[in-house]
């Protein structure tokens, strides 16, 4: 089973209108976020929300999560659709201490890997810049904000014109009580396909391990197999002078790649994208494209999301995940679609989307009000997309797709290939790859090709060579 708890909603004990009225419980922090135009919040290794459009900056969110002894982190993905860009928020403690956001927050506009984990390694990233105080700038009087509050609005430093400064990644690492151990630790893999992985501790005198597949370790150094390919969190408990503390952090567990995708998406005005919960790209012009990094699939079923935010009027997003078997998979119809994700890890595979909606389509790719987004090849099968309501602030879609690791066979001339074999979608284009990389329509004539030729198969059909071997399937 391919755990993904890290973004569970468990967190969440209030979620409240108004940000003055609350009660801290003796055990929890109090946090009060805006963001122009939008933010997703992590803490301590959980995902806790995610808001803005007219939910926006001018009514900040309120949250009472779960204060760790020793090291904590605030994470916050802020995006932004034009105009003012900035993120504001202020953490009250129990003893009544507040953090807030400043340039001591650290910054970066890169999509790493676990980039919201609290034994994420930060020391490559830069400091946020201070755009404004909470009463200033664009935002003066138009935020519900106490007056008196010490922070400042942030964003990435000298990042004006620059396209990647339209999403931003912030972080920020605080200590909470004294004499806590250090619960940081190292995380390694032999190889990049690897099942398993070696943990090492920083400190402490007593430990235990959480492998995120439901196994458990102890001891200042482990090592665990995992079962399944899958996205874990891996947290350690660290016990020693009468105090505990905690971290964690995501692992990737691929095994053999059954394949690769990469993910280009946009939005009016801002789009973010996933692949099998891992954060890869995002962008605030819907005039053009934001293209991720190529992640490794599973065998089996693999999830792309896309989530879309207004900026202004009206809202859209589009996406297209180009798989490594050839596959297009682009934003239509068919895939799920909803507005009420609150609070709710929307992106991760094992979320459950039954109750979701069809999105509706709003026009041909590269046609229409948005032509001037034309950048993906062309025939191109992505739809620009969104909610029946053309008002909703934010809309969220998601695809669920089949991928086939290796499999090996022969198939006689005239022998139907079995969809099920290959997992393959109704709605795929059926094609042969040769040795050399040429790909040809499924269903050619090889008059030439010799017994057992060695062919990639992504289709069903009835192939007219004889003893063709499938090698494998990507």
């Amino acid at each position: 089973m391919r755990s993904q708890r890290y973004c569970g909603a468990a967190a969440v004990a209030a979620l409240c209108s108004t940000i003055f009225a609350l009660s801290i419980a003796a055990a929890d922090m109090t946090i009060r976020i805006t963001a122009d135009n939008y933010y997703d919040l992590y803490v301590n290794d959980e995902f806790i929300d995610g808001r803005g459009g007219d939910l926006g900056w001018q009514n900040p969110g309120e949250y009472s999560v779960p204060l760790r002894s020793g090291k904590n982190v605030v994470a916050v993905l802020g995006e932004d659709g034009g105009g003012g860009r900035g993120v504001l928020a202020e953490i009250i403690l129990p003893d009544g201490s507040r953090v807030v956001t400043s340039s001591e927050w650290k910054v970066s506009s890169g999509f790493d890997f676990g980039w919201f984990c609290s034994n994420f390694d930060d020391n490559g990233w830069g400091n946020a810049n201070e755009v404004a105080d909470a009463g200033g700038g664009p935002w003066s009087g138009r935020v519900n904000n106490p007056p008196a509050s010490p922070a400042k609005w942030i964003w990435r430093p000298g990042s004006g014109g620059d396209d990647k400064a339209w999403i931003v990644q912030f972080r920020h690492t605080f200590i909470y009580g004294e004499g806590a151990p250090d619960a940081s630790f190292s995380i390694e893999k032999q190889s990049e396909t690897s099942m398993s992985i070696d943990v090492s501790a920083a400190s402490g005198e007593q430990h235990a391990w959480d492998f995120g597949d439901g196994a458990t370790g102890t001891g200042s150094s482990a090592s665990h197999t995992y079962s399944a390919p899958g996205l874990y969190m891996v947290t350690h408990e660290a016990s020693g002078g009468g105090a505990t503390s905690e971290c964690g952090m995501q692992v990737l567990i691929t095994g053999e790649p059954a394949g690769y995708a990469t993910l280009r998406v946009s939005g009016d005005n801002m789009g973010v994208g996933y692949v099998n919960g891992i954060l890869v790209c995002g962008i605030g012009n819907w005039k053009e494209m934001s293209e991720g990094r190529k992640i490794p699939l599973w065998p089996g079923e693999n999830v792309i999301a896309v989530q879309g935010a207004i900026g202004d009027e009206g809202g859209g997003l589009v996406g297209e995940a180009t798989l490594s078997d050839g596959r297009r998979i682009g934003t239509t119809s068919e895939w799920k679609g909803s507005e009420n994700v609150r609070g709710q890890a929307w992106f991760n595979l094992d979320f459950d989307d039954s109750n979701w909606e069809s999105p509706r389509k709003l026009e041909d790719y590269g046609t229409g009000l948005r032509a001037r987004n034309n950048s993906l090849a062309n025939g191109s099968p992505a739809d620009w997309v969104w909610g029946g309501n053309n008002k909703v602030p934010c809309y969220h879609v998601r695809k669920v797709v089949t991928v086939q690791g290796d499999i090996s066979s022969v198939s006689p001339a005239g022998t139907k290939l079995p969809a099920t074999g290959l997992h393959i979608e109704k709605s795929t284009t059926c094609r042969i790859f040769t040795p050399l990389g040429r790909m040809v329509d499924f269903g050619t004539v090889f008059p030439h090709r010799p017994t057992g030729s060695s062919v990639i198969l992504t289709g069903e059909g009835t192939p007219h060579a004889a003893g063709i071997v499938i090698t494998e399937t990507r």
